[in-house]
């Protein structure tokens, strides 16, 4: 168990709402005949293991790939399943009703040209409506599924965006991914109003050049650092999140992205690979 998470493990042994949500989750699972103390003790534990815990707002983020603890939709991703009867087991076997997290492309605009985008080529593609993209996300939450991710493009382009957010009900963690373009202080506390729980900021390097080339945009680094400012200004859980290329994948360049980002506000930052994608599609040994 990583030690710097016993303070806070401390604070949750003394908050009511953590242990009547662990007691909730218990009495779920107890239906199942499989499940027993001892099972659910090593649950909690492998949930824990090499994650470094959070506390945001009145929740606890043990990972951002799971819902945060307590929360509505902690609970809505332990009952997704089709047989309640073996709950429990169901779980452990992932045959679940629903995925755990789906992230929604809602546009293929965006107003940076970055090398590794998905959405290159694609911009010719229609895009749903704002009553469609509704629909998508009442079925998925029927579904059970207790993470939605927005992403592109250029998720803020549209002007639908807070309607689309404020879709979302509380049985689903909101999270959009952004450049950051644009994104002032008066828009990150509308999307808080709206319900999104947490976003996602790309970063690419704390480099401020190499950061505007991978992106083609000789502003899109200080866009970047307001918008993680910004973000957690209006009370956002916010996420700086770097796509590692092979040369920028060194000790040195990643604690001084962490620094960067950590100065300016980010509760974390995810590393996330390249993918064949955009001008990277026919590319070796990224």
């Amino acid at each position: 168990m990583n030690i710097k998470n016993l303070p806070i493990l401390f604070k949750m042994t003394l908050d009511k709402n953590v242990i009547r949500s662990l007691y909730e989750v218990y009495d779920i699972f107890k239906e199942d005949k499989e499940f027993n103390l001892s099972k659910y003790i090593k649950m909690i534990s492998s949930f824990l293991k090499g994650e470094k815990l959070i506390k945001f707002e009145d929740k606890y983020i043990i990972s951002t790939f799971i819902p945060p603890f307590p929360s509505k939709a902690f609970i809505q991703n332990v009952k997704a399943v089709n047989n309640p009867e073996n709950i429990f087991t169901q779980q452990i076997y992932g045959k679940r009703s629903g995925p755990i997290s789906i992230y929604l492309c809602l546009t293929h605009k965006c107003p940076n040209k970055c090398i590794y985008c998905s959405s290159k080529n694609r911009l010719n593609d229609e895009e749903l409506t704002t009553e469609e993209w509704i629909k998508v996300i009442e079925d998925l939450q029927n579904m059970k599924t207790p993470i939605i991710g927005l992403t592109g493009g250029e998720p803020m382009v549209r002007d639908d965006i807070y309607e689309i957010v404020k879709a979302i009900d509380d049985r689903s963690i909101s999270t959009l991914f952004t450049s950051g373009v644009n994104l002032t202080l008066e828009k990150a506390k509308e999307l808080k109003k709206n319900g999104l729980f947490s976003i996602g900021i790309s970063l690419d390097s704390h480099n401020r050049e190499i950061h505007n080339k991978n992106r083609n945009d000789n502003n899109a680094f200080d866009y970047a650092i307001n918008a993680i400012q910004n973000a957690r200004r209006a009370g956002l859980y916010t996420m700086a999140q770097t796509v590692i290329l092979k040369e920028n994948l060194n000790k040195e360049d990643l604690f001084k992205l962490f620094k960067i980002a950590g100065e300016n506000g980010a509760h974390e930052v995810k590393l996330l690979e390249p993918i064949l994608s955009g001008d990277l599609l026919n590319k070796e040994n990224l």
